[in-house]
């Protein structure tokens, strides 16, 4: 791992449950349950974020199955910048609860991009026009209002999002 023995990457993970046996069992495929916090410690040891360890990076677009959910490869390093700025591993229910927040503002920003494209080309000629206008201008500012509140839930879980402009 990284060049390291096992007993130094253990040593440096300063978490006396990862022993020298404990990453070579790892390493070796002999031990196949390692929790949360084993494979934090480990990550940080390796300086290495967290899910660099679990998804294969060399594919950003790809997938990788977590339980029984698929979770996109970007989406996961998403959540983990947000975990590593918290300085501590979110349970499971957290990390999917950010996953989840992160795909609703990926779709929320695309709603919004597509109707205010709608508005920009929409041309007005007669009463109809105005009226569909109307429809598509309550559209975007119900997505807008959406989105503003959803990010309000996003810096609940502990995910920085910028305001929006």
């Amino acid at each position: 791992m990284n060049g390291w023995s096992a007993e130094a990457l253990a040593d440096m993970s300063h978490d006396p449950a990862i022993t020298r046996d404990v990453i070579a069992n790892i390493e070796y495929g002999r031990r196949k349950d390692v929790g949360v916090m084993q494979l934090w410690a480990i990550a940080r040891a390796l300086r290495v974020p967290l899910v660099a360890l679990l998804v294969p990076l060399d594919d950003p677009s790809g997938t990788v199955s977590v339980g029984d959910r698929e979770v996109g490869v970007m989406d996961a390093l998403s959540a983990e910048q947000a975990w590593v700025q918290s300085r501590q591993p979110p349970s499971a229910d957290q990390a999917f609860a950010q996953l989840a927040a992160l795909r609703t503002y990926r779709r929320l920003l695309a709603t919004i991009e597509i109707s205010s494209e709608e508005l920009i080309g929409f041309e007005v000629h007669d009463a109809a026009d105005i009226a569909m206008r109307k429809r598509l201008e309550e559209s975007w500012e119900s997505d807008r209002q959406a989105l503003e509140d959803h990010i309000v839930v996003m810096r609940a879980l502990g995910i920085e999002v910028p305001d929006l402009g």
